[in-house]
């Protein structure tokens, strides 16, 4: 007996259980989707990442060194229009950091997904497509619903086979799939 009958659950068959390795989902996140929510595994791995308080403290260092430069400059030489430059360099400086902060921004249809927090599913005969161009970009497609799947995992998935993907409506994010 393995460890999920002992916890009352049933292990997935071996085809859901590769496609978890190879799309990077859990059966916890499994189980979740099936009842139409996002994991908290998945709504944290899809969060953008943060700026840490190391790198904000270094941005704000630079940023109070060249105020203390330039208004210097300003004070020394009574060239008032350095101390103009010194604010605008200073607000320019904190725009990464509010634009790397703001989901909405990086992501508008992810942060719009993750603010409703529904999942969406597709179950049917699956296609598969790639599509050239810079960079080659792998899709399946259930139902009309095409979502992009990571290149490792297009392999995985065969033609004509139903399949069931649980996905973001908005952002047509791939959380999970599984053989129906």
């Amino acid at each position: 007996m393995n460890a999920s009958s002992a916890a009352g659950q049933i292990s997935p068959p071996p085809s859901t259980e590769l496609l978890m390795s190879l799309v990077g989902f859990t059966s916890l996140d499994l189980a979740a989707n099936r009842d139409g929510k996002l994991s908290q595994k998945q709504r944290a791995r899809l969060r953008p990442p943060r700026i840490g308080g190391l790198a904000l403290l270094v941005l704000l260092a630079h940023v109070a060194l060249i105020l203390a430069l330039l208004g210097g400059i300003a004070l020394l030489t009574g060239r008032w229009e350095l101390l103009v430059v010194a604010l605008l360099v200073a607000g320019l400086a904190g725009l990464p950091v509010v634009l790397a902060n703001n989901e909405a921004f990086v992501r508008p249809l992810l942060a719009k997904d993750l603010s409703a927090g529904r999942v969406a599913a597709a179950c049917g005969p699956l296609a598969r497509q790639m599509q050239t161009g810079r960079a080659t970009r792998y899709y399946v497609i259930v139902e009309g619903v095409r979502v992009e799947v990571p290149r490792r995992a297009f392999g995985m998935f065969r033609e004509g086979v139903d399949y069931c993907l649980y996905y973001l409506p908005e952002s047509r994010t791939l959380l999970s799939v599984e053989v129906a």
